[in-house]
């Protein structure tokens, strides 16, 4: 309890140095998102990306969202065989992450402060110790929770923001006991943005597309300044960022996990029984990560003004496993035995 209050003190009092300096991001860097729901609903979007990308429009960076609905500090919930955050950071060989926390954790009200301060801390410490890249620890950046947008300023929706400033407050302080790190106060700009109106979000805390588009330059010129932010967004940029969000979050998030990592992974179902389902998924989720890296490629090309192609070109992606039918005949030709058979006239 009393480092909490220190912590706390801490929040108070105006920092200086690192804190107050943009985060750093070099040419080629692979950058990733974790966190709750918050960053997850960021790729449906792609502002944030856009911004990032019109920024530093000749670095070429790599980057992959890895938020996830109601994920907390402590607690991660996933498939069977999912694979945890740092089998995924490693993957994608992140050298910047951007954490998103904070929101579900201040459910526990002030109960939880001190739990949270502590969970916080050894994960700032526990990120910097590892080189998801194979070289260097990577860059961080620790993101607030934003404000919630209650219905009018009821006292129940002045106490949700309270809370939410409280673990906001820990969030500072905790961040300033490490000072490579950065970190980003989204409660306190988004609580004067979303307080007139009360309809940029869908129930609350989840924003809708105009209020992605209004959060977006806050955390864009909160990470790196106000210097050299584009002024607006490039829809024809974004909608590169969009396309290439759709095809990730189909290889990150594929759904029905039991046949691809889960429990029937290492079934062999065909007549020869040559290849697993996981074989054959992952081949699949590698083709996904090549279109991914094609989309990348016009990414980085609209970002610099160049003009790519009406059509993107997949042509040269891995093939995938052909893998025979292990019904009746193994045809597929609409006799008797075939999957076309089974279908009603």
């Amino acid at each position: 309890m009393k480092r909490l209050l220190f912590l706390l003190s801490l929040a108070l009092t105006p920092f200086v140095g690192s804190q107050a300096e943009p985060l750093v991001l070099d040419k080629d860097d692979h950058i990733c998102l974790i966190g709750n729901t918050l960053p997850e609903r960021m790729q449906h979007f792609g502002y944030f990306e856009t911004l990032l990308h019109a920024r530093f429009s000749g670095h070429q960076f790599v980057v992959r969202n890895l938020g996830f609905s109601a994920d907390e500090l402590g607690l991660r919930s996933r498939s069977l065989n999912f694979g945890d955050a740092n089998h995924h950071l490693t993957k994608e060989k992140a050298d910047v992450i951007l954490a998103f926390f904070g929101l579900n954790e201040s459910f526990d009200g002030e109960d939880g402060l001190e739990r949270f301060a502590a969970q916080l801390d050894s994960f700032i410490k526990d990120t910097l110790g590892k080189k998801y890249n194979g070289k260097t620890a990577p860059r961080l950046a620790i993101v607030s929770p934003i404000a919630y947008e209650g219905g009018g300023g009821r006292p129940s929706d002045r106490e949700v923001n309270r809370q939410l400033s409280l673990y906001t407050d820990v969030m500072r302080a905790t961040t300033a006991e490490h000072p490579s790190v950065t970190f980003v106060d989204l409660f306190e700009p988004t609580l004067a943005l979303l307080a007139p109106k009360g309809d940029l979000t869908e129930n609350g805390i989840h924003l809708t597309e105009e209020g992605y588009a209004k959060l977006a330059p806050m955390l864009d010129q909160r990470l790196f300044g106000a210097e050299g932010a584009s002024a607006e967004v490039d829809e024809k940029l974004r909608a590169e960022v969009n396309e290439k969000n759709f095809q990730y979050f189909h290889r990150y998030r594929a759904v029905n996990g039991y046949y691809i990592y889960g429990g029937r992974s290492k079934l062999r179902f065909d007549p020869d029984k040559s290849f697993t389902n996981a074989d054959v998924m992952e081949r699949e989720r590698q083709v996904l990560d090549e279109m991914c890296a094609n989309r990348d490629q016009r990414i980085w090309a609209v970002a610099q003004g160049k003009e790519v192609p009406e059509k993107i070109d997949d042509s040269r992606v891995s093939p995938f496993i052909e893998v025979k039918s292990n019904f009746g005949s193994g045809s597929n030709d609409g006799n008797e035995g075939s999957v076309a058979y089974l279908k009603p006239e």
